[in-house]
């Protein structure tokens, strides 16, 4: 039969054990499981902290990104504005010097018509007063000359 004894000193030395390594073993290893949950929860904050911060400034980034290309578009447009302003004034500025220099041309071609027109005459009265020489045979004076150019031309009285 089993002795009662033997099976009480069992139980007592179980239980010193058990009371023993929990205070040995169980309490240090609760501490250090405690001290990493909390070491754990801090680093979850901090990540979500993070988190939090880093979608702030991608949100600030993109405010900036799409102020950065209105900025840009601006630019972009006023110089199209000026690029062409200045292409009108180009335009607007040889359509002046063209309208100058025709008008200069035409002037110049005036004043050849008119020297030309003048020179003809000239011509015609020599001409004239050839033939008019060879038909009357005589030498005709240049007062002569001039009375039958202005009668010509409807000139005089």
């Amino acid at each position: 039969m089993p002795d009662f004894r033997y099976m009480l000193l069992h139980i007592i030395n179980i239980a010193l054990l058990y009371a023993l390594l929990r205070w040995l073993v169980y309490g240090p290893v609760r501490k250090f499981l405690a001290e990493r949950k909390g070491r754990m929860d801090d680093e979850r904050a901090e990540l979500e902290r993070m988190r939090a911060e880093a979608a702030e400034v991608t949100t600030q980034s993109q405010a900036i990104l799409n102020a950065a290309r209105e900025e840009s578009n601006r630019i972009i447009n006023e110089g199209a504005e000026k690029a062409k302003a200045n292409a009108d004034d180009i335009v607007q500025k040889a359509h002046e010097r063209s309208k100058i220099y025709l008008d200069e041309a035409r002037e110049a071609a005036e004043h050849e018509r008119l020297i030309l027109e003048q020179e003809l005459k000239t011509q015609v009265s020599e001409l004239a007063m050839q033939i008019a020489a060879k038909v009357l045979k005589r030498e005709v004076r240049p007062e002569d000359n001039d009375a039958v150019i202005d009668e010509f031309f409807g000139v005089g009285p």
